[in-house]
């Protein structure tokens, strides 16, 4: 007998999965794109520029170089920032993060069942000592005023 039934989880699950190595495979291919227009541009650059340099002054020599060496570490910096994202969309890194977000959401909601629970705890009865030794029991109204009386003897 065969089930004629679409899998609507399954078949989300799937879409999930295949988007995630779509989007996986393009920022591979950017990196690998970044990398080498950031190696072709900086060797092409110092080559063209090895000429005009030594053709000028010393002090303005440098200051070009200065400036291509820059505008080289701000590629690389580049490159680097999409080498880190590309190791954090690994399955560890969604491992790590997921994990994260899972101990950050129950957290928050045991913090959340604590504060009702102590909500919704039925007061306890408060007694205090008399002068001749007995427990007397305190008003619920007039509590406040013992615990401050309490402290400012303290």
């Amino acid at each position: 007998m065969r089930d004629d039934r679409i899998d609507y989880r399954a078949l989300s699950q799937q879409v999930d999965e295949d988007v995630q190595k779509q989007k996986r495979m393009m920022r591979v291919v950017f990196f690998g794109i970044s990398t080498f227009m950031l190696g072709f541009f900086t060797v092409l650059a110092f080559g063209m520029s090895g000429e005009l340099l030594a053709s000028i002054n010393p002090e303005t020599a440098d200051q070009i170089r200065g400036a291509m060496i820059m505008l080289t570490m701000g590629g690389l910096m580049g490159v680097l920032f999409q080498g880190i994202m590309l190791g954090i969309d690994t399955k560890a890194g969604d491992a790590s993060m997921h994990e994260q977000a899972t101990a950050r959401a129950l957290s928050r909601e045991l913090m959340r069942l604590s504060t009702e629970d102590m909500a919704a705890e039925k007061p306890k009865r408060q007694v205090r000592l008399t002068d001749d030794g007995e427990l007397e029991e305190i008003p619920m109204d007039d509590t406040q005023d013992v615990t401050l009386t309490l402290r400012k003897r303290a």
